[in-house]
């Protein structure tokens, strides 16, 4: 039978990769992964459009005796916790209730990394979500700049990634470190956050 393959863009940022052990092209890593609709918008320009549709599972249809958790809102739930899986890779994510009868989601931007699956410090790991091992195919270094989008509405408006602002660098390993910084002068936003934006290559 012919092995899938699936090839997916994940997002390691700067209180994660110091607990990451080093990598590079060619290599192999495990991390957690997580994904929002926020981030899906926010991270839209780092990979070139990508977006994946991907089957999910509630953590009681994996997990004997689990219990399901809930987002409510007004004490009446509007979302449940589910796990997206699809040729060995596992994403933590939620799901606006009533649940979809396919129980599939479409998910687009970049996959954020919550935690490696074996990290440096030897904590153990709190990820509900087996880890995604897979081949490291492509390593960039994204500088993306943060503030107030120019045409947000009047009224209070959270920070947020600049569309149309990414800056990015190839590179053949992971760096030491990625950073945060206060934005040059006459440049967009008021700081500038780099993330490390890996391709990673899944199989089962």
């Amino acid at each position: 039978m012919t092995q899938r393959l699936l090839t997916v863009p994940i997002v390691i940022k700067s209180d994660v990769l110091p607990y990451t052990a080093p990598f590079h092209l060619g290599g192999q890593i495990g991390v957690h992964l997580s994904w929002t609709p926020t981030l899906g918008r926010w991270w839209c320009d780092l990979s070139e459009g990508w977006h994946l549709t991907m089957p999910f599972r509630l953590h009681s249809e994996i997990a004997a005796e689990t219990r399901d958790t809930y987002v409510t809102q007004g004490g009446r739930p509007v979302a449940v916790d589910v796990v997206a899986e699809l040729a060995g890779v596992r994403v933590a994510t939620a799901v606006d209730l009533p649940l979809p009868v396919a129980h599939r989601i479409e998910l687009s931007g970049a996959l954020n990394v919550l935690e490696s699956a074996d990290r440096v410090d030897g904590r153990p790991s709190r990820a509900r979500v087996l880890p995604t091992v897979g081949r490291v195919d492509r390593i960039r270094m994204i500088s993306v700049a943060i503030g107030i989008p120019a045409e947000a509405p009047d009224g209070w408006i959270a920070s947020q990634y600049l569309l149309g602002t990414a800056r990015e660098y190839e590179l053949c390993r992971s760096p030491v470190g990625v950073y945060t910084y206060p934005t040059a002068e006459g440049d967009e936003g008021d700081y500038r956050e780099e993330l490390l934006v890996v391709d990673l290559t899944c199989g089962r």
